[in-house]
């Protein structure tokens, strides 16, 4: 019976040693991932600069009637804030003479904006509570990075307490999260990003999500779908309240669009897909990639200048710095944002001049990629792709070269336990190994003597 058991051992060890070699090499390529997906979180969430002394935002009218404005509060988180989702539909409302818009958070310091730079606020939630010709009629409440953080508690009381004394809440993408966390959704039809749905039914259930939609209006409240969802449905808005002349003259100053008052709301229904791996692969494999700056100047319109921020955050393709003359503009509406001064914005790959939108921005993106990050980041911000004559599509090279550097490594560090075990049994079982070392004459004693 025992005779079995040594033929059964080196087997087992075997058995275990490629065991040992392919969990160190999985647990490697995690690890050197996960070290890629942080980074890449922290090149979105940038350190915030100090805004100089005369840096502050403007509530902002256009010429016309200001007897019958309709106001409109653009609410800012503290630990950072979807750039889109707030500077976007700010273009949208601040373009017509029907609005009134100020950005307001819980304190005066500069908010962070997630993919782009930062925004001085131009009010504080004390400031606003204080003077009633600046109470809301409409809340716009962007997507923010820790949504249901005890950070934002202040925000997320203040949103809930303006929409209990009468104003309307326009959720945009992510931003339902922050309404769903208040319980206002609840009982309401509402959207968000589509990858974010499934985990909010599960988590709060007694919303009713709807999937395949641009907006969704329940009661006094407005929700919106991806990204860039976050402009039609402004549109809709300026034309349920202002009138649809109104909305296309808006939706006019960005040919771009195409946007019409008759267009429908209904969307095709996205989901993650195997062709969505180049933008997963540069998010992963960040290193190496190029900085890009968006040059900004006074005057610049809100839209064009958050699209190229949030086209190329969301690829993962470039790091992007806020570039200007100073360390801060004033958009086309009154905000002010901050930036990096063109003498101190080393290491740049290139700049980027504004312009155009959201189609512009990605149609730069697949000219210095190509296509399939184009049309997966398109997917991701939910901009359509239609009109857009983004080129042929070739492999993403930086990213798919790391990933392979990666793999090697991964897997030249989980085989390193079994070489070394390998090299030492070899060593030690070496037939003769010890008499191998004696010099001739000495081996030849040895026999003799024997």
């Amino acid at each position: 019976m025992n005779t079995r058991h040594p033929a059964r051992r080196p087997r087992l060890a075997r058995i275990l040693l490629a065991a040992l070699t392919v969990t160190l090499t999985i647990v490697t390529f995690a690890v050197l991932a996960l070290a890629g997906a942080v980074t890449t979180d922290r090149g979105l969430h940038q350190p915030v600069p100090n805004a100089p002394a005369s840096a502050t935002s403007a509530a902002h009218s256009e010429p016309g009637d200001t007897a019958h404005r309709i106001v409109v509060a653009f609410v800012a988180g503290r630990d950072g804030t979807i750039a889109s989702d707030l500077l976007a539909p700010y273009d949208i409302f601040a373009s017509s003479p029907a609005f009134t818009t100020y950005v307001v958070a819980a304190d005066a310091a500069p908010a962070q904006l997630e993919g782009g730079p930062a925004v001085v606020p131009t009010f504080t939630f004390a400031d606003v509570d204080a003077d009633p010709a600046l109470t809301p009629d409409l809340v716009v409440v962007p997507g923010l990075t820790d949504p249901t953080g005890s950070s934002e508690a202040p925000l997320r009381a203040w949103v809930a307490r303006t929409h209990h004394d009468g104003a309307r809440v326009f959720g945009v993408c992510s931003g339902a999260m922050v309404l769903a966390a208040t319980g206002m959704l609840d009982g309401l039809h509402a959207t968000s990003h589509w990858s974010r749905i499934k985990a909010l039914e599960a988590s709060h259930p007694a919303v009713h999500w709807v999937r395949g939609r641009l907006y969704v209006d329940d009661g006094s409240v407005t929700t919106t779908a991806a990204v860039t969802s976050g402009i039609p449905g402004a549109l809709h808005l300026v034309a349920k309240l202002v009138g649809p002349q109104e909305a296309q003259r808006v939706a006019d100053l960005h040919p771009e669009l195409g946007w019409t008052p008759a267009d429908t709301a209904t969307i095709p229904q996205a989901h993650f897909a195997p062709g969505d791996w180049p933008v997963a692969l540069n998010n992963l494999e960040p290193w190496f990639r190029p900085t890009v700056g968006i040059s900004l100047d006074d005057g610049v319109g809100e839209l064009d200048a958050t699209a190229a921020f949030e086209v190329y955050g969301q690829s993962a393709a470039a790091r992007t710095v806020a570039v200007g003359a100073e360390n801060s503009v004033r958009t086309r509406h009154g905000l002010v944002l901050l930036t990096t001064p063109e003498e101190d914005a080393s290491e740049l790959s290139r700049l980027v001049v504004p312009g155009g939108g959201f189609t512009a921005a990605l149609q730069d993106l697949a000219d210095h990629t190509d296509a399939a990050t184009a049309r997966v980041t398109a997917k991701m911000i939910g901009y359509p792709t239609s009109d857009l004559e983004l080129g042929p599509t070739h492999r993403p090279g930086r990213a798919v070269l790391l990933a392979l550097i990666s793999l090697l490594l991964a897997g030249g560090i989980g085989y390193a336990p079994a070489f070394l075990i390998r090299r030492r049994r070899r060593q030690h079982h070496r037939p003769d190994g010890a008499m191998a070392r004696l010099p001739a004459r000495s081996r030849t004693s040895s026999v003799t003597a024997s």
